[in-house]
């Protein structure tokens, strides 16, 4: 027989099972106040473990928090369960230390139970208590629970009796209504651990089993009846049973009993163990239970995590919806496969083998690492996976549990913040060198400019020197200029306020224009360079572009034919057209284009060959806006090239109309302006400026005078009515322009007026004009623009030799 000292130890090992089983004696935190019960009886259970001198609480096998008792409550400083349940979900962030909650789950989770473990907690101030803890996982195979009470009696640091521990554990008992009994067959006897009689409420002594079928095994009973004489006759080795019987105020009782054999060496029975629960205050608490077992199973069906779990042999045991939709299957057929008799590609089934295989072995978890799977329906996913070994009550491995959270989405965010990083260092470093580059191409011309500008105030310069040094100039000014130009170009494009005026314009006129600027820069070059142009009859047409910006991608396209063509011929046409389109191309013979870099030619900052000892200049940025103007043409633009064999590019525009070449428009010579006499009044606040106008208009026999603020200004304009046009910069110290020519019209003076202007941009023009201006000239000027803006308001007058 055992002792009573053991017997009370193994009570103790086992009592949370029947604590579990009076759910109404514990503290729901389910967040609903009527979970807590409602009729007088539950009310007075809850009481009953408010005053009971265990501090208990039930987690799941997540350790979140499921319930705790009263006592529990109380002890860590809290005045109700809502305070409680508020500041604690889980054991992490209850009232454990962290080192207290992993000794605590590496206990528990190796056995299945701890008895007298020493942690640490912490009370609702956050104190530190050392306590003594006992805990027990239940071996319920649909719900895992582990119920664990701490003795803060030890935080007081007295020394507890054997006595004193029994008495706890009576006391333990006769709250949640059970007792234990060993009977004895060979002399017909039970022991008891607990009060029966109290908790039955009933006062015959049951001290032996004729006392049993007497009291409880009546015709009413016939069933419980039957299995004690199959117990004891050997016929069955346990039973688990519920009846009722009537106490003695005749009341009924709901007993729920639960026996089985001990056996000999023989294999014959020599006693049975059991407990009595009496379960009447807490009739409903099995179908509480069912309830939660199938709350429990909806929750694994429907988590959004998938979990499974496999034997030893790496057999599924089970799983949940989500794992099983994987899959491709339903949960049923998935138990007793393995992953290589599933949908996983064979790279992936042994993956996961030998992962499991490993955790096995080590009887250590793999937690949070990613790999990938392949569904049932051919998808590739991300998966945050975590595996740990299950372990039987006695501590034994048993299997492995896995879950994984599909990943999928936040990889691809990863990834997608890998590449704009690198994409924004590939920028940044784009950037730098495209900053370098821009000083070197600015302070090149710049340099030619201010040296032979310095040459020519040297009195010793001869005429042919003047001449040279002065075409140089003018030569290198405009390669400065078209630098400004693309760099606020590609300013407008990077801010999307690239504005373009579309409309049906004749394409052969413009071509014919940039082939004529092709000859004559071929002209100046020195090489063996040769300029072809090709437009067939059928392909004369009107296209739908803007004028201008078309011009801007034929000239990038041919100056990057002639920069990168050192001998050999560049060619301008149409290749062919359609009914809703023409396809324009600029034909090189020279040194093209290897493949590896056709992927960033047209990107921003970037060339061909991106090195400091590159042989070609510029900036990398007039593919770029080629391509952005022609796309906003709604065309496109594409190119074949071969190294050391030249380069095409193409691009398309979408045509206007079809029209016979008798429509084209008649294109007239430019006309040599006259020279006339006028009077021009110039408004600028840079002096140069005025002796520059001067010296150009003077040469055309035309008067200028000048005002370098808006008063004097206004003042000219109005004592020299005879003023032919004027001048008017934007920008001045006192009034702008804009005022400047309000002022003008306020005053009934009618002189046409020229923004002439450094904001060149697209549309600046347009916006000019609209405010009132009667025309626009921008800086620098062109020459052929000043003259016709002077022919058109400076009337052509006699002129005596």
């Amino acid at each position: 027989m055992l002792s009573f000292d053991n017997k009370c130890k193994t009570a103790n090992s086992t009592l949370q099972y029947y604590i579990r089983m009076n759910t109404n004696n514990i503290f729901s935190f389910s967040g609903k106040k009527d979970h807590l019960g409602s009729t007088k009886k539950e009310n007075n259970s809850i009481e009953q473990v408010s005053n009971a001198s265990a501090a208990l609480l039930r987690t799941d096998d997540f350790f979140c928090i499921l319930s705790a008792s009263s006592l529990l409550i109380n002890r860590l400083g809290f005045e109700n369960y809502e305070d409680f349940y508020t500041k604690y979900h889980t054991c992490e962030t209850l009232f454990l230390t962290p080192d207290s909650f992993k000794k605590l789950k590496s206990a528990i989770e190796a056995t299945g139970f701890i008895n007298n473990l020493q942690i640490v907690v912490l009370n609702h101030k956050n104190e530190p208590i050392i306590v003594h803890c006992t805990g027990y996982r239940s071996n319920n195979n649909t719900a895992k629970y582990y119920d664990i009470i701490f003795d803060f009696d030890f935080a007081n640091n007295r020394t507890i009796s054997q006595k004193q521990s029994n008495e706890r554990l009576f006391n333990m008992l006769e709250m949640v209504k059970v007792t234990f009994f060993d009977y004895y067959y060979d002399h017909n006897t039970i022991e008891w651990i607990g009060n029966i009689n109290k908790i039955l409420n009933i006062a015959v002594p049951l001290n032996n089993f004729d006392a049993i079928v007497t009291r409880f095994l009546t015709p009413d009973n016939l069933t419980a009846q039957n299995l004690f004489y199959q117990l004891k006759a050997n016929k069955i080795q346990n039973f688990d049973a519920v009846f009722k019987l009537a106490n003695d105020d005749h009341k009924t009782e709901t007993i729920h009993i639960s026996v089985k054999n001990i056996n000999n060496s023989g294999n014959l029975p020599i006693k049975a163990e059991g407990w009595i629960k009496n379960i009447s205050e807490s009739s409903n608490a099995r179908a509480t239970l069912l309830s939660a077992l199938r709350m429990n199973e909806e929750i694994l069906k429907t988590i959004p995590v998938s979990v499974f779990w496999k034997d030893c042999n790496l057999k599924y045991l089970g799983c949940n919806e989500k794992f099983a939709k994987d899959a491709g299957l339903i949960r049923d057929e998935i138990i007793g496969k393995t992953d290589s008799e599933l949908c996983w590609l064979k790279e992936e089934s042994d993956i996961f083998n030998a992962d499991d295989k490993f955790i096995i072995e080590s009887n250590e978890p793999q937690l949070n690492y990613e790999e990938t799977l392949t569904k049932a329906n051919g998808e590739e996913v991300w998966l945050r996976t975590s595996k740990t070994p299950l372990h039987s009550p006695e501590g034994n491995i048993i299997g492995v549990l896995g879950t994984y959270l599909e990943i999928t989405d936040l990889k691809k965010a990863q990834l997608e913040i890998i590449k704009e990083k690198n994409r924004a260092e590939e920028s940044d470093r784009l950037k730098t060198a495209f900053l370098a580059n821009m000083s070197h191409e600015i302070r090149t011309p710049l340099s030619a400019i201010i040296g032979f500008a310095d040459m020519l105030t040297n009195n010793e310069v001869d005429s042919s020197e003047t001449a040279y040094f002065t075409q140089t100039i003018k030569i290198q000014a405009d390669y400065l200029l078209r630098i400004v130009s693309d760099i606020l170009d590609i300013s407008i494009i990077e801010s999307g306020q690239l504005q373009l005026q579309i409309g049906p314009i004749w394409v052969e006129p413009v071509l014919k224009d940039t082939f004529k600027r092709l000859e004559q820069q071929l002209n100046k070059r020195a090489g063996d360079i040769r300029a072809k142009y090709r437009v067939p009859e059928q392909c004369i047409c009107k296209v739908e572009a803007d004028e201008v910006r078309l011009r801007q991608v034929l000239s990038i396209l041919i100056d990057n034919a002639v920069k990168f063509t050192p001998i050999g011929t560049v060619e301008i046409g149409i290749k062919g057209c359609d009914e809703k389109s023409i396809t324009i191309y600029v034909k090189d013979t020279g040194i093209g284009i290897h493949h590896d870099k056709k992927e960033l030619i047209f990107e921003c900052f970037r060339k061909a060959n991106e090195s400091v000892t590159r042989k070609h200049g510029g900036l990398g940025l007039g593919l770029s806006i080629a391509k952005e103007v022609v796309e906003r043409m709604n065309g496109k633009i594409w190119f074949e090239s071969e190294v050391n064999a030249g380069s095409t590019f193409y691009f398309t525009l979408p045509k206007a109309q079809i029209s016979p070449k008798s429509d084209q428009p008649i294109i007239k010579k430019d006309a040599k302006v006259a020279k006339t006499h006028g009077k021009i009044l110039v408004v600028d606040d840079f002096k140069h400026i005025h002796q520059l106008m001067r010296m150009m208009l003077e040469k055309k026999g035309i008067q200028a005078l000048s005002a370098l603020t808006g008063e004097m200004a206004l003042e000219i304009a109005s004592s020299e009515p005879d003023i032919d046009v004027i001048f008017l910069d934007i920008q001045m110290p006192d009034l702008d322009g804009i005022e400047i020519l309000n002022t003008l019209r306020a005053n009934n003076n009618q002189v046409p007026v020229v923004a002439f202007t450094a904001f060149a941009m697209n549309g600046d023009r347009e916006t000019f004009l609209g405010q009132g201006f009667n025309d626009y000239l921008a800086k620098p000027m062109d020459v052929t623009e000043l003259e016709r803006i002077i022919a058109k308001f400076v009337p052509v007058k006699d002129i005596k030799k």
